[in-house]
């Protein structure tokens, strides 16, 4: 039997006994809403909590680093207590029917018994104030707690749960030092109701000494643990450092881990309040996260259904694009919305109050595609909107307020927010309609940018070099007053027209000839499966130019790239003055006349291109693909 004399100094795993109290099940406790997706919850919940401890005063941004290393299971502290708590768990749950948790609990045991290596989760956060001793109580020694003045995101509540359920052994430690250099290590589990020795024990326990109190001197911690993670145990910098035994993320964790990052933390990234480290693979902070955001996102359609899994990028470009539309609303004070038009985005707006988080994305219909962020980060409208969110931190609802009163402030907010949303949605709707003219075929081009276009302030840039070359930068989107159509090319069979400058090398449907290649000895046929999105713009000398994103197979030769202006019907051959394609590949394209040739994709399947016409203006452009056919002799 483990000690619980107050003055015990000797490390061990200790829970108290219920009494008379209810016992808890599998399905009781903070952990519940946080199983199924370790990726998602430990992103949102462990950053939520590393902002929230950010140490103002270090006048550096909050850092964060997750990395896997792998351990025998007997190296854990306490290992042997912790798979006897285990097996007492899995026996109690059999005598009370729920046999597929108890299963659960037998498997952690087992691998503990037969010191299986399992892989740890270790979080580190830095220029944080560690864990105070509210942040203490909020975290180890409490459920449902939270501070409410903080005005932050998770704030060490509920949300703790996600840490838990990431663990084959339900548990984690935790070691922090805190503003005052005061050290601090534990170990957490939350288990369920077990009996030992004839009595029944509460669901949660502490790793430490005495009456479950936590461990102050670091040479009581087990040696074969600390050498396992010196970095964390030699620390000297405030902080904290979570450490989950048994991690039952997938072997692509640390991509899923990237990837919900962007989704959900790309605006406290891009404004310098975050940076991340996963893996030493990655780095997200100010500088990377646009190429990330590309890296993982730019082939993944723009527009998403009702999913966990959004693409960022349409909320990051309607986010960078242009100045917000501002206004303060009654209940929720001042507050922004940033709104960008384009086809095949998604028509949804990305929620977001002070610690910068997208809580949730909300589909509000429009005549036009669009994609949207709004933003309260005003202290009392802040404080209002944490009243509506869920545990979990994925939605608002007025219904979440916790008292009668609230939930009545909360209802009035959350529909002046609805209106203000719908309001600037419908403005956008009948701009649009009284400003452009409906053309028949219009559609299939890009249209170009307005009388106030902000070209002017572009100028002639270094390409890129990095590996994917298909991004538009957030300089770029910044200076483009335009709407963007992507379309994936398609070459229909029809005659071409008697002196027409659109070259099309097929043969008509009644097999009058076959159209002649403009290459010798060789047959130029439509090349499918290619996209194209092009915008145009304007170089330092106010002179116009165009810039163009081909995807495609990665690796894919496209011999002929030929470039109109206008449509099927009618179609002005532009010729070429200069090209300039990135450098992800060693292939420079030629060109000649409208037509650019030999151009190579990159092993992300795109290229990118910047192009002047000799005649000087800004077109709609239409560009075919063609690969050549050899002869046969």
């Amino acid at each position: 039997m483990p000690k619980t004399s107050t003055d015990s100094n000797k490390p061990e795993w200790i829970f108290g006994d219920l009494g008379g109290g209810m016992a808890d099940g599998p399905n009781a406790g903070p952990t519940v809403e946080f199983r199924g997706n370790p990726s998602y919850y430990i992103a949102r919940e462990a950053l939520q909590n590393i902002m929230d401890a950010h140490d103002s005063s270090s006048g550096k941004p909050v850092e964060a680093e997750f990395s896997v290393v792998t351990m025998p299971a007997k190296s854990v502290p306490g290992a042997e207590r912790l798979a006897k708590i285990l097996s007492a768990c899995a026996v109690y749950l059999r005598e009370k029917g729920a046999i597929d948790t108890a299963v659960e609990f037998e498997k952690g045991a087992s691998k503990i018994s037969k010191n299986t290596t399992v892989k740890v989760l270790r979080i580190s956060d830095f220029n944080t104030v560690g864990m105070t001793k509210e942040n203490w109580f909020r975290f180890a020694e409490s459920v449902g707690f939270s501070n409410k003045q903080s005005g932050s995101g998770g704030s060490f509540g509920l949300g703790k749960g996600a840490y838990y359920v990431s663990s084959g052994f339900l548990s984690l430690f935790i070691s922090s030092i805190d503003e005052a250099n005061s050290y601090t290590f534990a170990g957490k589990t939350i288990v369920t109701t077990f009996e030992e020795d004839g009595k029944r024990k509460q669901n949660n326990g502490t790793y430490g000494v005495g009456d479950q109190k936590p461990i102050h001197d670091r040479d009581l911690i087990p040696t074969n643990f600390t050498k396992l993670f010196p970095s964390v145990f030699k620390r000297i910098r405030p902080g904290t450092d979570f450490l989950i035994p048994d991690f039952i993320g997938e072997d692509d964790w640390a991509s899923e881990l990237v990837q919900s990052i962007l989704r959900y933390f790309w605006l406290p990234i891009i404004t310098g309040k975050l940076t991340v480290k996963v893996q030493e693979n990655e780095t997200i902070n100010q500088n990377t996260v646009e190429h990330l955001l590309h890296k993982y996102f730019s082939k993944a359609p723009f527009e998403w259904g009702n999913t966990d899994v959004p693409n960022p990028l349409p909320l990051y470009y309607a986010y960078r694009k242009d100045a917000p539309i501002e206004d303060e609303l009654d209940h929720l004070g001042k507050v922004r919305l940033h709104l960008l038009l384009a086809d095949g985005y998604p028509n949804r707006v990305a929620l977001i109050r002070k610690p910068g988080m997208v809580v949730d994305c909300i589909k509000k219909n429009s005549m036009n595609r669009y994609a949207a962020v709004f933003i309260c980060d005003n202290e009392n409208g802040n404080a209002l909107l944490r009243e509506m969110e869920n545990q979990e931190h994925n939605e608002w609802k007025w219904e979440n307020a916790k008292t009668q009163e609230n939930r009545e402030k909360a209802k009035l907010a959350y529909l002046e927010m609805e209106n203000f949303i719908k309001r600037e949605l419908q403005k956008l709707s009948t701009s649009r309609e009284e400003r452009y003219l409906s053309i028949e075929g219009l559609e299939d081009f890009i249209a170009m940018d307005t009388d106030e276009g902000s070209g002017a302030q572009g100028g002639e840039k270094e390409y890129t070099q990095k590996e994917y070359g298909d991004e538009v930068t957030v300089e770029e989107m910044r200076n483009l007053d335009l709407k963007v159509k992507k379309k994936i090319l398609s070459i229909k069979e029809r005659a071409e027209k008697e002196g027409g400058d659109v070259y099309i090398p097929v043969a008509d449907k009644r097999n009058k000839g076959k159209k002649k290649s403009k290459t010798k000895n060789n047959d130029a046929r439509p090349l499918a499966g290619i996209a194209f999105l092009s915008f145009a713009g304007s170089d330092s000398e106010s002179n116009p130019t165009h810039q163009i994103q081909i995807k495609g197979e990665p690796g894919k030769k496209i011999d002929i790239v030929q470039i109109v202006a206008g449509g099927d019907d009618s179609s002005e051959r532009l010729v070429l003055q200069t090209i300039i394609a990135d450098k992800t590949v060693k292939n420079q394209p030629s060109f000649n006349a409208n037509e650019i040739r030999d151009l190579v994709l990159n092993k992300m399947g795109a290229r990118r291109l910047k192009v002047k016409f000799s005649e000087s203006g800004k077109y709609s452009l239409k560009l075919n693909a063609f690969e050549l056919i050899k002869k046969s002799r």
